[in-house]
């Protein structure tokens, strides 16, 4: 990504609050992929957090149409046909800001290369080498016509305690939550390495249930999906017949009721496996993904770049209520059911998916 920074928004620009950022990456790494398909050729209006059904089944929605949660070319109003490729674009000219002392800001963090003037007029280049946000270390290369200086602030997320930035054999633990100015005079190939250490935390939701984050990334259950394409017909908008352009179902075809077992004494609850990152960093296996080269939808065979593993249990008696996952069930919740082991994948990589858990006794 190649880009000149723009003024920052009036939010950041007057407040200077790094938690605004931590908001935006939330948005950006989490409920923006998870609105639409890998591929970006199919999208949903109405998303959800727990959401084990996509069809067009009668909901509880109050303003909206019973297709707003299907994933399509237009469900609901076709505004989203527009806008929904706008998201990416904005998120990368605003990566970087222009600071009033004639620096830089790293807002957001992801592969990227930035040419600003800074300093007295030096027009400088930073590379931004990193597979954020499914990974923590961030590397900043340095191109310079001439040795200059100039503050650099880097944005220490607030979930990021024990964060390292490393200059040549020097290393610093900044405070998380927190704008680092480094003002220094910076030489042609220098380099900085942030490293943001990418533990695994719960959130408390609704009725106790909890949230699994990593990073920037909360996390799903993985569930069996079964793709089923049908022809959207309603009096001003529809499917239309166009290379990937597909209006989908996914029903579940695994189970998706469990409760997480969090209270273990010993070893780590999560295991946590890696996976390379491809052409589609937000496609989970099983993904319909729309061969370009033949003309035609495939199975998705890779896995996600990160999945979590953990304990739980299946909760028989939570189901669906109106054709949506009910309410979790007040946490701590009992189940006699057997133990299994169940994978996470991060929320933008699941189109199906359970993200806010019920907690087992």
């Amino acid at each position: 990504m190649l880009f000149r920074p723009r003024p920052p928004a009036p939010s950041s620009r007057i407040l200077g609050d790094p938690a605004l950022a931590d908001r935006l990456e939330a948005l950006a790494y989490n409920a923006l992929p998870g609105t639409m398909t890998p591929d970006c050729w199919a999208h949903q209006y109405d998303q959800q957090s727990n959401q084990v059904l996509v069809t067009r089944a009668r909901r509880d929605w109050t303003t909206n149409g019973d297709a707003s949660n299907v994933y399509g070319l237009m469900p609901n109003y076709p505004c989203c046909l527009a806008n929904m490729h706008q998201g990416w674009p904005k998120l990368v000219q605003h990566m970087w800001m222009a600071t009033e002392d004639n620096g830089l800001a790293a807002l957001v963090y992801g592969p990227n290369r930035v040419t600003a003037t800074v300093g007295r007029g030096t027009e400088v280049t930073l590379i931004q080498e990193t597979l954020y946000p499914f990974d923590g270390t961030v590397r900043l290369k340095m191109e310079l016509p001439e040795n200059c200086r100039f503050p650099l602030h880097l944005r220490i997320p607030g979930w990021a305690a024990g964060t390292t930035i490393q200059i040549g054999n020097k290393k610093d633990h900044p405070k998380a939550g927190t704008f680092v100015r480094i003002n220094k005079e910076w030489k042609d190939g220098e380099e900085i390495i942030l490293t943001l250490p990418m533990d695994v935390d719960v959130e408390r939701r609704y009725r106790n249930s909890v949230a699994v984050r990593r990073g920037p990334l909360y996390f799903g259950l993985r569930i069996g999906k079964d793709y089923r394409r049908f022809i959207l017909k309603e009096r001003n908008f529809g499917s239309i017949k166009y290379k990937g352009s597909v209006d989908w179902e996914i029903r579940p075809a695994t189970p998706w009721n469990y409760g997480l077992l969090l209270d273990e004494v010993n070893g780590d609850i999560f295991t946590v496996q890696t996976y390379p990152i491809t052409h589609y960093p937000f496609a989970d296996r099983d993904e319909m993904i729309f061969d370009t080269k033949q003309s035609k939808y495939k199975k998705w065979k890779q896995d996600a770049p990160v999945v979590l593993t953990v304990k739980a249990r299946r909760i028989p008696d939570w189901q669906l209520k109106n054709n949506s996952a009910d309410d979790p069930p007040l946490s701590p919740v009992h189940s006699d059911e057997s133990l299994e082991k169940i994978h996470l994948v991060p929320y933008g990589c699941a189109r199906i998916r359970i993200s806010e858990f019920p907690v087992l006794e």
